[in-house]
């Protein structure tokens, strides 16, 4: 999914079409309609591609939703499929789609880790070393940091555990629960 924040000049709204379709295509909807309007996209794409009921599958075909906010900052974001997938069809097809736009030297990455998982496990964790400039470029975000607990030991330990990644920029931690 690839999200274009604007700053609305008028009215706030968004608007959604694949990618590779033209502007004229853009359906302009409300703020409220984005989650089920990306569901009925992605319903498409599997529909298109005759998946069955219950069945996974990647497609690299992007639906491109355009959000205008009063005050936002101008971003264009890429919500990527992830590479810790089980299967392994479905870790190399991601793997495709991410290098994909990952060859694109501008791109910051957000290294999504869960503090529930130990990050030197993680298979993206070692791919990530085949992309070019990587340690400045991958930004890590450990996800469910709460539950890394009490003592602050844990946490300390996890830390370390991140900087063996060897990147350049430090970790955020995204507490889950209220």
């Amino acid at each position: 999914i690839k999200i274009l924040l604007r700053n609305a000049k008028g009215e706030e709204n968004a608007k959604i079409k694949f990618e590779s379709e033209s502007d004229e295509k853009y359906k302009i909807i409300g703020l409220d309609e984005i989650s089920n309007k990306i569901i009925e996209y992605q319903n498409k794409v599997k529909e298109e591609n005759g998946v069955k009921e219950g069945e996974t599958r990647l497609f690299d075909k992007v639906i491109q939703l355009e959000v205008n906010r009063k005050g936002a900052p101008n971003l264009t974001l890429y919500d990527m499929p992830g590479i810790n997938l089980k299967d392994e069809d479905f870790q190399k097809k991601s793997e495709e789609i991410n290098e994909k736009y990952l060859k694109e030297k501008e791109t910051t990455v957000l290294l999504i880790i869960s503090g529930k998982d130990e990050p030197s496990n993680y298979h993206s964790t070692k791919w990530m070393k085949t992309i070019p400039n990587y340690r400045k470029r991958f930004n890590p975000i450990i996800t469910f940091a709460d539950s890394l607990g009490n003592p602050n030991d844990k946490l300390d330990n996890y830390l370390k555990q991140i900087t063996t990644l060897e990147l350049e920029n430090p970790p955020s931690l995204l507490i889950n629960k209220l």
